[in-house]
């Protein structure tokens, strides 16, 4: 797929999003297969800087963010529900799809979020059929690998905490040969 890098940048431009919360260098992204951001844990807004620019792709070419997290147990509906909350609470939604879309809701049993418009009590008047996110585990791979496609799902986002509690050193290598 052709993506237009300008036209790119001009939407997130329209943002207005602080310089040191928007780190993506659009041009490198586009120009490697694999755009790897590291940090320590902070709130440097990695996860929501990817998820700006996954709607930004949607919004201009229909392009599905698929979003991997290390197990099952990351993915589960309490924690996974809120993934949004960042870009609905600044008005980025609203913003990027020019107020046709103000939130996002996710269906638990498809894993998927759907871009939709709520009215002044909150009530869902209208939804995407098409949807905005796709959620994954990395534990789960084995079993997607042969079963899943989506066509749209150019922008993979691998989003990945280490953590003393479970063996993730070897996730990105799972993940990359899965």
């Amino acid at each position: 797929m052709y993506y237009d890098i300008p036209k790119i940048k001009r939407e997130i431009k329209k943002l207005n999003i602080p310089g040191k919360f928007f780190r993506i260098n659009i041009d490198q992204f586009f120009s490697h297969d694999y755009y790897m951001m590291i940090s320590i844990r902070e709130n440097a807004g990695k996860t929501t800087q990817n998820l700006i620019f996954g709607a930004i792709l949607f919004k201009l070419y229909g392009t599905t963010t698929e979003y991997i997290r290390c197990d099952t147990a990351q993915i589960r509906q309490k924690g996974i529900e809120n993934l949004y909350n960042t870009m609905r609470s600044l008005g980025y939604i609203e913003k990027i799809f020019d107020g046709k879309w103000n939130d996002v809701s996710y269906k638990v049993r498809s894993r998927k979020f759907y871009l939709c418009h709520k009215d002044e009590d909150g009530m869902i008047d209208a939804m995407d059929d098409n949807p905005i996110c796709c959620i994954h585990s990395n534990e789960e791979s084995e079993d997607l690998k042969s079963a899943y496609n989506n066509p749209n799902g150019n922008f993979i986002f691998f989003d990945e905490f280490m953590d003393s509690r479970r063996a993730t050193m070897n996730q990105w290598i799972e993940f990359m040969t899965n």
